[in-house]
Formats: structure tokens, sequence, C-alpha cells
């Protein structure tokens, strides 16, 4: 399953080639069934309507002035709601899920190790959940920000500078507005990971002064860069 460095362009391809293949059925249908596909059309075309001032729908809805953790498949799906019809629309927000979805656990599998290996293709199969197959577009969209936000962190955490910082930033905040269970998750797995590198650090290195100002630093300049998206997941709770 592993090759040489020489080969990770046919490995690329290969990936490439197996993730454009599954959005074939979504551009073959005219509808997709789904339990909260047509709910999210349906608010889709709501927030073009308000956006547009009709004075019907603003007598009966207005956007919600917190930033709630269930944006983003909303915000996409409008986008191709105001420029395609709501059925190709929808086809349109699934294929960037599942490419997604694809291209950002390859990036998080190559961020631990950087031998490219066949087995990133199994995340095709995978990523057909049983919620993305019920319609929560959200929640599933939540999943590419997080594998994008511990693979730069895991890739980059011996040098968090500025630049690494804001990047980090907006893929933590782009998981929050993407779906707050999924950002809670995220959180739990990515401060489990913070104690067990530093417990495992301890236990082979030993407890000495540098070791306790590289992790606390780590840590710090990861809060840093999470502290927004937990301020306003905390706003969006008491809310």
């Amino acid at each position: 399953f592993l090759f040489p460095n020489s080969c990770t362009s046919f490995e690329k391809t290969v990936f490439t080639v197996f993730a454009l293949l599954q959005l074939i059925p979504y551009f073959a249908i005219s509808l997709i069934p789904s339990m909260d596909g047509p709910q999210h059309l349906h608010n889709s075309q709501v927030i073009i309507q308000l956006l547009g001032n009709n004075a019907v729908f603003q007598e009966f809805y207005i956007i919600n002035p917190v930033l709630v953790g269930y944006w983003t498949g909303h915000f996409l799906l409008t986008l191709f709601n105001f420029l395609l019809p709501a059925a190709l629309a929808e086809s349109f927000l699934i294929s960037t899920y599942l490419l997604g979805i694809a291209f950002s656990f390859r990036y998080l599998v190559f961020a631990i190790n950087p031998k490219p290996s066949y087995l990133t293709v199994l995340i095709v199969p995978f990523s057909y959940t049983f919620y993305f197959l019920l319609g929560y577009y959200s929640f599933s969209l939540a999943f590419i920000f997080m594998f994008l936000a511990f693979g730069y962190y895991y890739k980059n955490r011996s040098c968090l500078g500025v630049k690494n910082i804001l990047l980090l930033f907006l893929f933590i905040t782009a998981t929050f507005l993407s779906h707050s269970f999924v950002f809670a998750f995220f959180g739990l797995g990515l401060g489990l990971f913070v104690l067990l590198e530093f417990l495992f650090d301890l236990s082979r290195n030993g407890k000495n002064a540098d070791q306790l100002r590289l992790h606390g630093k780590r840590a710090a300049l990861l809060m840093l860069a999470s502290l927004p998206a937990i301020i306003l997941f905390v706003i969006y709770i008491r809310s």
C-alpha cells in the first residue's frame, strides 16, 4: 500500500478519479431524495428573498442576528440557488461536500504521514454517512474544516507564526460556523491530542523547563486561534 515518493502524483491521480466518479449519480438524476434536503432548499430560497428585500417574506422572516453554528450549508446552498435551479444547486452543494471531505481527509492523512498510500481512497465510500444521506448538509460540511484544522495544526504545530495562527483561526471558526456539535467534538479531540502529546513527551524526555515552555506556548497559541470560535459558541448556546 505504500509507494516511493516518485509515485505521489500517480496516487493523487487515482484518488482524484475516484473522488470525481462519485459525483456522477448526483448530476444524473433531477431530484435527490433526503429528509432535510427540501428544508435546506426552502431556507435558501427564503434567504434569497430576504436579501432581495421581498416585503412579503420580510413580514414573516428575519435572518438570525446571532452567528449560529449552522451557517455554512445554508450559505453555500443560497449561493448556488441564486445562480442555478434548485435541483442543480443541491447537486453542486453535495459535490462540494464529497470533494471537500475527500481532499481534506487526504490532507490530514498526509499531514500525519507524508508517504503516499492508496488507503486514502477509503474515504470515498465512508463519505456516505447516515447523516449525509438524511440531508444533514451543514453537519457533513463541518467535517471538511475539522480535517483541515486538525491536519494544519499537526503539520505546523512546531512553527505557529502569525500566518499559521490566522489560517488555523479560519479553519476552526469555519468548523463552528458549519456545525456547533462537530466543533465541540473537534475541540475535545484536539484537546485530548495536545494533552497526550504533552504526556508522551514528558515520559520520553522527562520533566524540564524547555518541555514545559514548548507545550505551554503551543497551547496558548492554539487557544488564541480558537478563542473567537469559542466565544461565538458560548454566545450561540446562551442564545
